[in-house]
């Protein structure tokens, strides 16, 4: 009895999947059509299979036909015009999403190429295995200490130019 619940239940939610997926209008026009068809299966047939949903009401096409046959030509037109612009801007938002992943994994491969450079301060060394002379020259080697030091250099002039004044 719950078996046959269960398959009647999936077989009504796959016939009213594949009404929606052919109604031109989404949004609460199709909820609301899709809600009094629910009713009424449920109503008429609630332990009935694909198959005999499709015998009482009809294919999933003609459904969603007599639904559409209301509308005039310039509303599908609209409804559809919006369906694909919707689409469209979906697809453009996904493109954009999938190339800054690609963009940033691009980017931190790189860093890490980098990083891993030789003489890179970066650069994964065990230090513990190293005396304190080779620890000295790997850093002193590398270019940021040597930028440092520069820097410290051209203070250090620039403080006694000041001092002889």
């Amino acid at each position: 009895m719950i078996g046959k619940r269960n398959e009647a239940a999936r077989a009504r939610a796959r016939y009213l999947r594949r009404v929606r997926r052919l109604l031109p209008e989404k949004g609460g026009e199709q909820r609301r059509l899709l809600a009094g068809l629910s009713r009424r299966l449920d109503g008429e047939l609630p332990e009935a299979g694909y198959d005999a949903l499709t015998e009482r009401f009809g294919p999933p096409e003609e459904v969603a036909a007599s639904y559409v046959e209301g509308y005039t030509a310039q509303e599908l037109l609209r409804a559809f015009r919006r369906r694909r612009r919707v689409s469209r801007i979906v697809a453009a938002a996904a493109l954009v999403f999938v190339l800054g992943i690609a963009s940033l994994a691009g980017y931190f491969i790189k860093e890490i190429e980098k990083a891993n450079a030789p003489g890179h301060i970066y650069s994964v060394v065990s230090y513990e295995n190293l005396s304190d002379e080779e620890l000295q020259a790997i850093i002193e080697n590398s270019p940021q200490f040597r930028e440092a030091m520069e820097k410290e250099r051209a203070a250090e002039e620039l403080a006694k130019g000041e001092r002889k004044l």
